[in-house]
């Protein structure tokens, strides 16, 4: 509609109830229990502009039936997918279905067996519902095209005018919308498409703990326990259009181009088309593809030319397929779904509840309760996550699998996944001063100065987060990238070889005396493999072939920070104390390196740039001494 300006005008309705009782069961036994009730309305928007496919996922996947991956042939006959508006406020089809069961149930116990009160037993279970925001359905009013055109301006004089700003035609208002019309019409073949299982439910964590506390001597108890928490139904967002070349001949098509590209290299012919040397192969896909169009485009093509020698078999055949050049002759000789499931979309995403992960862990703790001049809690954590979604936090939920015919590769180490932590916290006040162990009846005047004086501190260790991001940069695999290959050595003996190890030209993760790459001034390239080495080496994942190194599965290098103060109280009046402090942050001045390039084509493979600082939630990543006053009143 001409003149009316994009708009994102979301709404969602969240209500919830609950309902808790305590038991005494007896003096020494406890119940606590209740449970939750959750509301989360669909996601709508208030000029009910979502354009969504009609039929939900069934026409997502447009000529295919649902889940029918990797079957080129196996269509519905459809010959188009329609978007529609949907919207509970718009038409009566509500985005997602409405969840009426979000019941969350939890429980308590407490127990303390005998009668000296010493021992208290623990234990608990619980279900919370997730309420992921508003970002994460944002994908619904941006991603399906059709109600918004876009245009920029490439080369612009530097002066506003009107001429300069490309304004788009108004085009018309036809509702349905064409997935094909918007898939051919759009120039770079770039047009994408998102769809809600209608189905979807509201994400839930359930946890559980038992633990068992002891009070030893002089204030001391300990405490052991088990924790866990399983998160079943999580979003996941995913892209259907998964290259297919297993199932339909673009392996051995892909693997016959660099044979005949090596071969015309060696006989000083530019491309990979089959020129009857001996050794080359026919090439029949790509020769009904690159029918009629210009060299530039077919077998001379230096892009499809890097990509057959970098083994990019996936980034080769996703440019065929979205390449508008290649359109007409795709279309006349080829399966609809010859390519992907849906091939009136650059990449179709679902989404559904296929997301879960899974964290249980060992905690002991040793407290000293305040008093008599001392206060002491330190903790130890040994724990594990595993989750299918590698990254630690992403608004849109977005982690497309490995592999649709496995999606059990997924299956690795949360990324903020630590196996082992420690933290204390400690208040030791000075045994000197009015009301303390020693010189308790000294003068009020000389207690201003030596009296009232703390020392305290924070400690912090744990070993290190996954190392996320290992790439080989080679889209070898029919999601995309592949993990680097590693050759006469095994990833778990790189996982010992991983640290801080300081050099002249810079600080790296990666262990330099095994000869994994080669550091020259400022810069750090790996040692891909050579015929017959026998050393540690890089090699590179063939076609349709994956890495070694499993995402998530090696970690960096661990944390440590000190904090401490040297506090001073001095009472002015009865109801006013002035405080002194001087803190000292990180106080060994310990670096705590952030995450290394591991993309093994990068001229600083291994190096460890940057730093970060967990302990406090950032800020603080070299020593940081300061004076603090406060008054109290």
């Amino acid at each position: 509609v001409a003149g009316v300006p994009e708009q994102y005008t979301p709404i969602q309705q969240n209500m919830g109830l609950y309902w808790q009782d305590l038991w005494k069961i007896k003096r020494n036994l406890s119940v606590q229990y209740g449970v939750r009730w959750e509301y989360q309305g669909p996601y709508d928007v208030r000029n009910g502009l979502i354009l969504l496919p009609q039929n939900n996922v069934a026409g997502l996947f447009g000529p295919t039936p649902v889940g029918a991956y990797f079957q080129p042939g196996n269509t519905t006959g459809a010959t188009d997918s329609l978007l529609t508006l949907q919207g509970s406020t718009a038409s009566g089809n509500p985005t997602t279905q409405r969840n009426w069961k979000n019941f969350a149930p939890f429980i308590g116990i407490t127990w303390s067996p005998g009668t000296d009160s010493k021992t208290v037993v623990r234990a608990s279970f619980s279900t919370h519902f997730v309420q992921d925001g508003e970002t994460f359905y944002e994908n619904a009013t941006t991603i399906n095209t059709g109600l918004f055109t876009t245009l920029t301006n490439s080369t612009p004089t530097g002066v506003f005018s009107t001429g300069n700003v490309p304004l788009p035609a108004v085009p018309a208002s036809t509702f349905p919308v064409s997935q094909v019309n918007n898939y051919y019409n759009v120039t770079s073949g770039a047009a994408n498409e998102i769809s809600y299982a209608h189905n979807l439910r509201t994400p839930y964590v359930m946890e559980w703990s038992l633990g068992i506390q002891r009070e030893l001597w002089k204030k001391y108890t300990i405490e052991a326990r088990y924790v866990g928490n399983h998160a079943p139904d999580q979003f996941n967002l995913f892209n259907i259009n998964e290259t297919d070349f297993n199932y339909n001949g673009l392996l051995q098509e892909f693997d016959h181009a660099q044979a005949n590209l090596q071969i015309n290299t060696a006989n000083k012919i530019t491309g990979f088309a089959n020129n009857g040397l001996p050794g080359q192969f026919a090439l029949p896909i790509l020769s009904q593809i690159f029918t009629g169009v210009a060299a530039s485009s077919g077998f001379s093509n230096s892009t499809y030319i890097t990509d057959l020698n970098l083994n990019n078999i996936q980034a080769m055949w996703n440019t065929i397929r979205n390449s508008p050049t290649y359109f007409t002759n795709i279309k006349a000789d080829f399966p609809s779904n010859f390519f992907v499931a849906n091939p009136w979309a650059a990449s179709a995403y679902v989404v559904n509840n296929s997301g879960w992960s899974y964290w249980d862990g060992l905690e002991v703790e040793v407290k000293r309760r305040f008093g008599s001049g001392f206060f002491m809690q330190a903790n130890y954590t040994f724990s594990k996550g595993l989750s299918n979604a590698q990254y630690g936090s992403n608004q849109s939920e977005q982690q497309n699998y490995q592999s649709l015919l496995n999606t059990g590769l997924d299956k690795v180490r949360e990324g903020f996944d630590v196996r082992h932590s420690f933290g204390m916290t400690f208040l030791y006040p000075l045994p000197i001063g009015r009301g303390r162990q020693f010189a308790n009846n000294m003068p009020k005047v000389l207690n201003v100065v030596a009296g009232g004086w703390s020392v305290t501190g924070f400690t912090h260790w744990s070993s290190g987060a996954p190392l996320s991001g290992w790439s080989s940069n080679r889209s070898t695999i029919q999601s995309g990238t592949s993990t680097p290959l590693i050759e006469n050595m095994t990833a778990s003996q790189l996982a010992k070889n991983i640290g801080v190890y300081e050099e002249p030209t810079g600080v790296y993760y990666l262990n330099p005396a095994l000869g994994l790459f080669t550091i020259k001034g400022g810069s750090s390239t790996v040692n891909y493999c050579t015929a017959g080495q026998t050393t540690p080496c890089f090699g590179v994942p063939g076609p349709g072939q994956f890495g070694n190194i499993t995402p998530n599965s090696i970690s960096g290098p661990h944390f440590f920070d000190q904090d401490a103060a040297l506090v001073k109280d001095t009472r002015i009046w009865e109801r006013i104390n002035f405080q002194i402090r001087l803190e000292g942050f990180d106080v060994f001045n310990n670096v705590n390196f952030a995450s290394a390039q591991v993309n093994t084509d990068s001229t600083s493979f291994g190096q460890l740039t940057s730093t970060f600082d967990t302990a406090r939630g950032g800020g603080v990543t070299a020593r940081i001494v300061q004076w603090a006053a406060r008054v109290t009143f």
